[in-house]
């Protein structure tokens, strides 16, 4: 894996640390395929940069406030696992919250063709292929 594709993910990290969540289009893959793993209340799977673009304005709409932060980034063959933590305040409920998840990059050549999000550090390492 080579530096240069953990430098694309920390960039999308860092514009979405700054709510820029329409950034990094150009890294996607046209069939890039993300996944919003189950017991995630928003589990998705979707195809595209114009379905991810769909889902992402859906959940964020749900927020008064939203952040994601990641703390590490860990490759693994042609993927980047991602240690975050996602920080908001839901629109409705007016209830912050925390929680930790991780995200997988998957790349192809240049490009990402998959990202998912999963609850479960053991889980994530699994799917990248990772053991503790």
């Amino acid at each position: 894996m080579s530096q240069d594709k953990v430098e694309i993910v920390q960039q999308f990290f860092d514009s979405w640390a700054r709510g820029d969540f329409g950034a990094g289009l150009t890294d996607l893959d046209p069939d890039v395929v993300f996944v919003v793993r189950h017991p995630f209340p928003e589990a998705v799977r979707t195809v595209g940069p114009d379905g991810i673009g769909r889902y992402l304005r859906r959940f964020l709409d749900n927020w008064e406030t939203y952040a994601v932060k990641a703390s590490d980034f860990r490759p693994a063959g042609d993927t980047v696992v991602v240690d975050a933590v996602q920080h908001g305040r839901g629109k409705a409920s007016r209830i912050d919250m925390e929680q930790r998840f991780y995200m997988l990059f998957t790349f192809r050549g240049p490009k990402i063709v998959r990202i998912e999000s999963i609850l479960e550090r053991d889980q994530a390492l699994a799917a990248a292929g990772l053991r503790e």
